[in-house]
């Protein structure tokens, strides 16, 4: 093996973790993950910003979700540090924060039921703690069960959902289209103020056109009070005259040397049902059109296009166009009235409501351990085993006494969700991470690298940001495919929280394999020479100054790790990249040092992975392909078992 190879692939190593680790702050930053829905019974939301997702076994859970149970439904989840939370029916319970290496964690519980089982809390400055209206309960590591509220509360709703469009036999639509414009409706519903709205999915086994029965049923598994039916009943841009003369009244397409229509005419007609969930009923049937005609159409034009079978409703060039800016006006003739409309039905809704529930009233009973339970003006008892308190809003505590028999058997039976599966890590008390997450091997003993923390070694400036797609911290495997200079080379990247593995072939007639492992949570980097069953050990921080490593180099990638660092990134539409309809963005990242350029592809279908990467000042670029985002086989990132480790003088040696 050649110690030069060697040196360059650490180098190249290091300049990948450099590039890849720019992605991170270039994207919408995506939520902090707190765990999972273990087991459920159905009906359970979880709201997330603007979406009501309907909740099913396995779903994450992240900071700010709020879990919300219906009226017959219940949830178990799992946190990241191995605590378990039944949350019972009729329940509204927000996770402001879990960080589980930390062990910080807080909740908000709105009014229901949660029971909580808690890992005990060892670090210094630990704590888990939640808050209701009208009282707080921290704890130590313990067992308890907290109420807010008195009688049956009502569920949380939203007033209007909006199912996916379809259309009518004549009109072609798309299928990544049939949910964009959902999502556009129910964003310019939710954005007047008037109404709240969410988009949801048809129940399983409806198909289009989706009948006001279905539609009900889809609503109530929101608990949403109206459902809108969307249907595009007609959608084109026909030509009407075209550039050259003669040819009207009717569609045509120029050919390759034509790329100017002298006037086009846009037909837009749009039609939605109202359905009452309740019962299924047709509340109101909607129509919204717009008929424009449009002059001197360069048909050559990004987004220009004659139906939504070809369109992309996203596309800023595809909104400027005669299709786009017909549909816009038609969306919003339909907003208007659809708000207008619905607030009778809605006034209906309110007026059968139940009476408002007793929301002043907070009681806690504990199993095992200890609560720390306290009013607003921090007034605070300790609760212990077998023993209950209750809170009214304003008043202290009371004294803690002996849990009555029937509240302990609700306090049991209105949060049991059924048995846990035998793997939860919750039953085996253990503090690992979601099955999402797995957990690295422990190094053998021959290697200085225990048993992985979690903490991973991130970047300075802009460029430690752990949002979006840090490829340091999340779990695929992809080729890398790289370009600078003529020069292609290609390796296989895998990667997990914590660590990293790339896998390549010499460029020789030899075709010589090296397999570099990058332990991130320990700071080593070891070097797999597998036809030798040999391995190298060096330590990370001994690279600091190696070339393509330092901060200083002329890369947008490392420009971005500098402090005081500025990304800025413009949005360029929406481009192929291999199989994956990708957004476009221009990256401009400032520093002292000057200022750095590239671009980014972000693919749609893989929730904003950036399958390619331009640096304008290098002239690299790199490419995914064979994406896989599951999680890893932990097993890659350790030595093979039976390899001998190797010792280099002034190598990186511990």
């Amino acid at each position: 093996m050649k110690i030069r190879f060697l040196v360059l692939s650490v180098t190249l190593l290091l300049c990948v973790v450099a590039l890849i680790s720019l992605s991170a702050p270039l994207f919408s930053q995506a939520p902090q993950p707190a765990g999972q829905v273990s087991q459920l019974i159905p009906a359970v939301n979880i709201d997330r910003g603007s979406q009501r997702l309907v909740a099913e076994a396995q779903a994450s859970v992240f900071w700010n979700d709020l879990v919300a149970t219906q009226p017959m439904g219940r949830a178990r989840i799992a946190l990241g540090d191995g605590s378990i939370l039944n949350v019972g029916s009729n329940s509204s319970l927000r996770v402001i924060q879990h960080d589980a290496s930390a062990q910080q964690t807080q909740l908000d519980l709105g009014y229901g039921r949660v029971r909580a089982k808690v890992v005990p809390l060892t670090r210094s400055g630990a704590a888990f703690q939640i808050k209701t209206p009208v009282a707080t309960a921290g704890v130590v590591g313990t067992d308890f069960f907290l109420q807010q509220g008195q009688g049956a509360p009502p569920p949380p709703k939203i007033d209007v959902a909006v199912l996916p469009f379809s259309a009518a036999s004549s009109v072609s639509l798309s299928d990544a289209n049939t949910e964009a414009l959902a999502k556009q409706l129910g964003s310019q519903l939710g954005q007047s103020g008037q109404v709240t709205s969410a988009m949801i999915s048809p129940v399983p086994g409806a198909t289009a056109p989706i009948g006001p029965q279905a539609a009900a049923q889809s609503g109530q598994a929101t608990n949403a009070t109206i459902v809108l039916v969307p249907v595009i009943q007609q959608a084109e841009a026909k030509e009407s005259t075209h550039g050259l003369g003669g040819l009207g009244g009717h569609f045509h397409v120029p050919g390759a040397g034509g790329s100017q229509l002298k006037h086009v005419d846009a037909d837009v007609d749009l039609q939605v049902q109202m359905v009452r969930t309740a019962d299924g009923s047709v509340l109101k049937t909607i129509d919204a059109s717009s008929k424009k005609g449009y002059n001197n159409v360069n048909v050559n034009a990004d987004g220009y296009s004659t139906n939504f079978g070809s369109a992309d409703v996203n596309n800023p060039a595809f909104q400027k166009s005669p299709l786009g800016q017909t549909l816009a006006e038609a969306m919003a003739s339909l907003v208007s009235q659809v708000q207008s409309q619905a607030s009778d039905a809605l006034k209906q809704a309110a007026a059968s409501a139940p009476p408002a529930f007793d929301n002043s009233v907070a009681t806690v009973v504990d199993f095992e351990g200890s609560v720390r339970f306290c009013n607003l003006q921090q007034q605070c008892v300790t609760v212990g085993p077998g023993m209950m308190s209750t809170i009214h809003a304003g008043q202290p505590p009371e004294p803690p006494h002996p849990a009555e028999s029937s509240l302990v058997a609700d306090a049991q039976q209105s949060t049991e969700v059924g048995a846990a599966p035998a793997s939860s890590p919750a039953e085996a008390a253990s503090a690992a991470p979601p099955p999402s997450a797995p957990v690295l091997p422990a190094a053998s003993p021959s290697v200085a690298c225990g048993v992985p923390s979690g903490k991973v070694l991130q970047p300075a400036g802009n460029a430690s940001a752990v949002t979006g797609w840090d490829f340091a911290t999340r779990n695929f495997a992809a080729t890398m495919v790289m370009t600078m200079n003529g020069r292609v080379s290609q390796m296989r990247y895998f990667a997990m929280s914590g660590a990293l593995r790339m896998e390549m072939t010499e460029s020789n007639s030899k075709g010589q394999q090296m397999i570099m492992i990058m332990r991130t949570d320990c700071r080593l980097i070891w070097s797999i020479m597998p036809q030798q069953q040999m391995y190298m050990e060096i330590n990370l921080a001994s690279f600091s100054g190696a070339p393509g490593a330092s901060s200083n180099s002329q890369n947008i990638a490392n420009a971005a790790r500098m402090p005081n660092a500025k990304v800025d990134r413009q949005n360029l539409g929406s481009e192929q990249v291999g199989q994956y309809m990708c957004d476009k963005y221009r990256v401009t990242v400032t520093t002292d040092k000057g200022t750095f350029v590239g671009t980014m592809w972000a693919a749609r279908e893989l929730k904003g992975f950036p399958v390619k990467w331009l640096d304008d000042k290098t002239g690299m670029t790199v490419e995914f392909r064979d994406i896989d985002l599951g999680p890893q086989n932990p097993s890659l990132f350790m030595p093979p078992a039976g390899y001998r480790k190797m010792t280099m003088p002034g190598l990186g040696r511990q």
